[in-house]
């Protein structure tokens, strides 16, 4: 397994995360007060200086009011991974 912050699927995923924080014209102060976090906090995170976690992923889409399902759609796509089809039982 790679490290995480060093990963190249990772930093395109996180690259997506700013682009769709800029967007929505929202600078990271911005963001962070909605999040109820320091400006650093993001910061760091888009620097791949600070590992995001999945609920902090989650609560990130949810502060920059960005689909969860549109998002793993194109994140998908950005990280190289084909996305699967459903399974079919039979």
């Amino acid at each position: 397994m790679a490290v995480t912050l060093h990963d190249a699927r990772y930093k395109r995923l996180v690259r997506l995360l700013k682009e769709a924080r800029e967007s929505r014209g929202l600078t990271q102060d911005a963001l962070g007060r909605r999040l109820k976090k320091p400006q650093s906090y993001l910061g760091k995170i888009e620097t791949y200086q600070r590992r995001l976690d999945v609920l902090e992923f989650f609560d990130l889409l949810e502060a920059m009011e960005v689909d969860a399902g549109e998002f793993a759609e194109t994140a998908a796509e950005a990280v190289g991974r084909p996305r699967r089809g459903r399974r079919s039982d039979g």
